[in-house]
């Protein structure tokens, strides 16, 4: 597996929620390689894909967690022929919370083997809201921050992170892309997203 990082400027970014109806910045950035990554795997396409993003409706009083809601958005269409703004709208209205079944099944696997969290189907991490530029040494804040994992299964992860402009706190200029694939498919992925919308 190999990652590489890219950035996304503010201006970038308008443009592909532009060509994606307007939906919001992780959707149309996972909509984008979802369907990039689809027509490189061919007839491999990506059917299923897990979401990992804040989970908002976590309620006050429960156990402790990491506050991450993780969700599988299926498809029955062929995603590198579909259109963007619907890949986009399927992520941000039909994801389907896997944390029951997620809890369930690592009680049993547990007792087997380890459990592959991300990449056991592509995954697509939305890290927008993490405050990775809160940060403050004698008056400075980071210029540059950025996650990476390890242990990524074969399907591979994309992480959607903010990216401050000219130094400005909240992510208001753009987005830091971080994929984690396996090696062939990356050079791959590099030249579509080139082509289809000119980021990487």
């Amino acid at each position: 597996m190999e990652t590489h990082s890219f950035h996304i400027t503010s201006k970038q970014l308008r443009h592909l929620q532009s060509t994606t109806c307007k939906i919001q910045p992780f959707e149309a950035i996972s909509a984008i390689i979802w369907k990039s990554l689809a027509k490189i795997r061919k007839e491999w396409e990506p059917r299923i894909v897990t979401i990992c993003r804040k989970n908002s409706q976590r309620k006050e009083n429960e156990f402790p967690s990491n506050g991450q809601m993780i969700g599988t958005v299926e498809t029955d269409f062929s995603v590198a022929e579909s259109d963007l703004a619907e890949l986009g709208t399927l992520i941000a209205e039909k994801t389907r919370d896997e944390e029951r079944a997620i809890e369930g099944g690592t009680v049993v696997e547990s007792a087997r083997s380890d459990f592959v969290m991300y990449g056991s189907n592509l995954t697509f991490v939305n890290l927008e809201e993490a405050e990775i530029y809160g940060l403050e040494v004698k008056g400075h804040r980071p210029v540059f921050a950025n996650y990476t994992l390890a242990g990524v299964g074969e399907e591979g992860v994309v992480l959607v992170s903010p990216r401050p402009e000219n130094g400005e706190k909240g992510g208001g200029g753009g987005r830091t892309v971080t994929v984690i694939l396996p090696e062939e498919e990356l050079g791959e992925l590099k030249n579509e997203l080139n082509m289809e919308c000119g980021i990487v």
